[in-house]
C-alpha cells in the first residue's frame, strides 16, 4: 500500500454574513498518489528534499463535513463500523502521541489515530507547489492532472467566494 491523502476543498461567501467554511462536491479521500506534492504540502515522504509548506494543523474554523472525517465521536457505546470510539481508546490514543481530544459543545472527540500531518492551503500556495514538484520531480503530464484540475477548480471557485484546501494523510 502506500501514504493516501484526504483532501477537502473548502468554500465561504464573501457577500453573506455567514463566515462558516463549507464543502462543495469535491472531498474525502483524493487518489493521487504523487509524493513529491504531500512533500511540498506538508514534508510528507518528501524524499527529495523538496521546500514545503509550514505545516499549519487543522483550521479552527474547519468545515463541519472535514471535522466530520478526521474526528471520531467519543461515546459510551461506540457503535461498530462508526465514526465513533471509546473513552479508553481515545485516552490510549491519546498517550500514544497518535490522537488528540477535544470538546465542541456538549460532545467530546478524539482525531482518528490513523491520520497525521493535517494542514490547509490556499489555492495560489497549491499551485506553487504545482510548479515547485513538477519542475523537480518531473512526473509524466499524465501523472499531474488530477492536480491540475484540482488546482482549476479551486480557481473558479475563487470567482465568488474565498477557499482553501484541507488535508490530512494516512498510512
Amino acid at each position: 500500500m502506500g501514504t493516501d491523502i484526504h483532501l477537502y476543498v473548502e468554500k465561504r461567501s464573501r457577500e453573506s454574513k455567514n463566515k462558516n467554511w463549507n464543502v462543495p462536491e469535491l472531498r474525502g479521500r483524493f487518489t493521487s498518489r504523487i509524493y513529491g506534492m504531500f512533500a511540498a504540502l506538508n514534508n510528507v515522504c518528501n524524499f527529495w528534499d523538496i521546500e514545503h509548506l509550514e505545516n499549519r494543523g487543522l483550521p479552527e474554523d474547519i468545515s463541519w463535513m472535514a471535522f466530520d472525517e478526521y474526528y471520531l465521536r467519543i461515546k459510551d457505546k461506540p457503535e461498530v463500523d462508526s465514526r465513533e470510539c471509546s473513552e479508553e481508546n481515545a485516552k490510549k490514543w491519546e498517550e500514544r502521541g497518535s490522537s488528540v481530544i477535544k470538546t465542541e459543545g456538549n460532545c467530546r472527540y478524539c482525531s482518528d489515530p490513523d491520520y497525521y500531518s493535517p494542514s490547509w492551503c490556499t489555492t495560489k500556495e497549491l499551485a506553487d507547489c504545482y510548479d515547485r514538484v513538477f519542475k523537480v520531480y518531473k512526473c509524466e503530464r499524465s501523472d499531474s492532472i488530477e492536480w491540475l484540475a484540482l488546482i482549476n477548480y479551486m480557481k473558479t471557485l475563487e470567482e465568488v467566494y474565498d477557499v482553501r484546501a484541507v488535508f490530512w494523510f494516512d498510512d
